[in-house]
Parts: structure tokens; sequence; C-alpha cells
């Protein structure tokens, strides 16, 4: 699953990709605590899209700000790679 994470700071939005690509990226993910944080899942299409024209125009076009997903222990795991049962 790819996501996008979303986290607040200073009442400034900072987007942070979080991604499988690159083993590099499986290690971040791995380490990164997601919890109280937002997640949207998207395919390859629209994760290109997202990145091209920035992620508040993407969610304008698509009416997608109230559809970020907020993430519990049990998403945090998934994320991290942890096999659930």
């Amino acid at each position: 699953m790819r996501a996008m994470e979303l986290v607040e700071q200073q009442s400034k939005k900072l987007f942070e990709n979080v991604g499988r690509r690159q083993n590099d990226n499986l290690k971040k993910r791995r380490k990164i605590d997601h919890t109280d944080n937002k997640v949207l899942a998207l395919c390859h299409r629209h994760h290109t899209e997202q990145h091209n024209i920035g992620v508040d125009s993407f969610n304008d076009k698509y009416h997608l700000h109230e559809s970020w997903v907020n993430v519990d222990e049990r998403l945090n795991k998934m994320l991290k790679g942890v096999k659930l049962k």
C-alpha cells in the first residue's frame, strides 16, 4: 500500500511520502510511528498525478479533504509491514 502521510506542525501542513519502492524507503517506513497521522492510499496513476499537481490541488480536484484516514495502532502496524492475524 502506498500512503501519503499528513503531519501537522505549528498550524502548517506538511506532507511526507512514505513508499515501498526502494530499500531505504522500506527501512524508513518500518521505523516511522504513523500513529495520530492521516494517510490516503492511492493507485500508481493517482499517486503520480498527486505528485505532479500537488497535494492541495489533488485534494480539491477529487474532493478528498475529508477522505484522509486517521492512523490507529492496527493501521500503524500494517504501514510498518507487520503481518496481522
